[in-house]
């Protein structure tokens, strides 16, 4: 997934009741795997915290999480770490 203004809605939309939280939608070993995070300046997404899908449902506690990193980024930017993409050396 490129560096893109915004991915596509198969992948990453807006969580339901939030202003700016978004699930990415990723399945695995019968598992719905929802990260959950935000859009964060230009081509950036920020992951807040880890989600697993349960009855069509993110734990609540989960969206709390989020929302809560969220706003202590917003008061406080030091707290994010960017992550640098140098190539193939990367996925090894």
């Amino acid at each position: 997934m490129a560096a893109m203004p915004r991915w596509a809605e198969k992948w990453v939309s807006k969580y339901k009741g939030t202003d700016e939280i978004f699930e990415f939608r990723i399945t695995g070993n019968k598992v719905q795997y929802r990260p959950l995070g935000t859009y964060y300046g230009t081509k950036q997404y920020l992951l807040l915290a880890g989600a697993i899908e349960k009855g069509d449902k993110i734990p609540k506690s989960d969206v709390e999480t989020a929302e809560r990193r969220l706003s202590t980024v917003r008061k406080e930017a030091d707290h994010v770490i960017f992550h640098v993409y140098d190539g193939e050396a990367d996925l090894e």
